[in-house]
């Protein structure tokens, strides 16, 4: 088989992965973010904020994910299937409950002072912790049991087009957002070949935003010396 790039950064034998990039961003912003909320003292104004507006943001991230699988993914598979995702929906629907509840922990805590913000703030550590593990064994059923039976029923050429379907339905910023957790999640070879088509076919202004914004900031001084090199920037 040939190797082949997908437009979110997998590398594939024929295979447009919708899971694997997302996944791999997700799981490292949720426990990068998991790791931060143990080491926050929410006694610290400042820090709580901080922490506050990080959640926020990946809380959007996973809503929005959950809406493409929803929209592009589940449709396609009932099309051409009498079952397959009815356990992930209603995951989908706990997940959906729980990204309300966070955001009512979220304003309850910017209102609360301390300590109260203090007893708070332990437990939205310890729900999300929970979450998180319910995401990790929700996304590993994706990948494993989902991602075959999608492969089963579309062709290359219509797992990519669904791809696409969910890359043209993003706003610049959503996709710069999305691009920032995908970019250092995944290997170093599929971050320059995925950048690599892009500086090739991406309009040069919308490609060195990506690198300043996106690329930059999120990776460690050797990741970003070996895409410079692989690259030339």
């Amino acid at each position: 088989m040939t190797e082949t790039i997908s437009l979110n950064g997998a590398i594939t034998k024929n295979r447009h992965d919708v899971y694997g990039p997302v996944h791999k961003g997700l799981r490292r912003a949720q426990g990068k973010l998991l790791a931060d909320l143990g080491a926050t003292d929410f006694d610290n104004e400042a820090e709580t904020n901080a922490i506050i507006g990080r959640m926020r943001q990946i809380l959007d991230l996973a809503r929005l994910h959950l809406s493409h699988e929803d929209t592009h993914v589940h449709t396609r598979i009932h099309d051409r299937s009498d079952g397959g995702t009815e356990d992930l929906d209603d995951q989908h629907k706990e997940h959906r409950e729980t990204f309300r509840r966070f955001a009512d922990m979220l304003d309850e805590i910017e209102r609360a002072t301390s300590p109260n913000r203090v007893v708070l703030g332990n437990r939205l550590y310890l729900d999300f912790a929970a979450y998180v593990g319910d995401d990790l064994q929700h996304m590993n059923k994706e990948e494993t049991v989902t991602w075959p039976l999608l492969c089963s029923l579309y062709s290359d050429e219509e797992l990519m087009e669904m791809e696409g379907q969910i890359i043209g339905s993003l706003t610049p910023e959503q996709t710069m957002a999305f691009m920032s957790i995908i970019v250092p999640a995944i290997n170093r070879t599929q971050r320059a070949k995925f950048l690599g088509g892009m500086k090739a076919n991406a309009p040069v202004e919308a490609f060195n935003a990506v690198i300043e914004h996106a690329v930059r900031p999120n990776l460690s001084a050797g990741d970003f010396a070996d895409i410079s090199t692989r690259l030339g920037l």
